[in-house]
């Protein structure tokens, strides 16, 4: 996900493009190199970046409203990073508790990058350290899971679904590759399983159905 905020200065002699970006991946839009190990720092703490650049140019407000958002996150000077925590609720490691003891798996797909999504994940219970547990990127998934058509291998599926616990980066496709690769799945005695999925937006409704 990308959003922007940007705001031209006309009342300056030299016109400046200020950005506010956050992004997945943000290190190729400045003209400074930003060291990894202060993103991967906060990612690390399940916090997401908020990057602050700037750019100099040389027109007028009218044109950079025209402004694709390609253009505007070129050549941009990094300012600041800023880490902004969205904390795991109080109740949320207790409810992983319960359900695991009640034999229910819980896994997570989310579009945060890997190391922030390990690091919510573990936070919450979902997984412990060293349990084994497979933590995976949706591009990879998608690669190793669907035929060129855009079909379920389930062979494949079901080397990776049992130690699965969370998918990042991923998109709500593979939310939906998830559900329906489960409840297809013969791999273990009992049969297919019976999947309770959760979501909060939109894109969550195939999923949900």
């Amino acid at each position: 996900m990308l959003c922007n905020v940007n705001l031209l200065q006309p009342q300056r002699d030299d016109k400046t493009l200020l950005s506010k970006e956050t992004h997945r991946d943000q290190r190729q839009m400045f003209h400074n190199a930003v060291n990894d190990d202060i993103i991967e720092k906060y990612a690390s703490q399940a916090y997401r970046t908020l990057c602050l650049a700037y750019r100099d140019v040389d027109v007028t407000p009218e044109v950079v409203k025209n402004w694709s958002d390609e253009e505007i996150e070129t050549d941009l000077t990094c300012i600041s990073i800023v880490g902004i925590e969205d904390p795991v609720r109080e109740e949320v490691p207790e409810s992983i508790r319960q359900c695991n003891e009640a034999g229910i798996v819980v896994r997570m797909v989310t579009g945060d990058n890997i190391v922030t999504a390990k690091s919510i994940a573990l936070k919450c219970g979902i997984i412990s350290p060293n349990d084994g547990s497979l933590v995976m990127e949706g591009s990879v998934f998608r690669a190793r899971v669907l035929d060129a058509n855009g079909n379920i291998k389930q062979d494949e599926f079901d080397k990776i679904w049992p130690m699965l616990r969370v998918l990042a980066r991923s998109s709500p496709k593979d939310k939906y590759t998830l559900v329906s690769g489960l409840i297809q799945s013969n791999v273990y005695p009992h049969g297919p399983q019976v999947v309770a999925v959760t979501g909060d937006g939109t894109n969550d409704a195939p999923s949900l159905r």
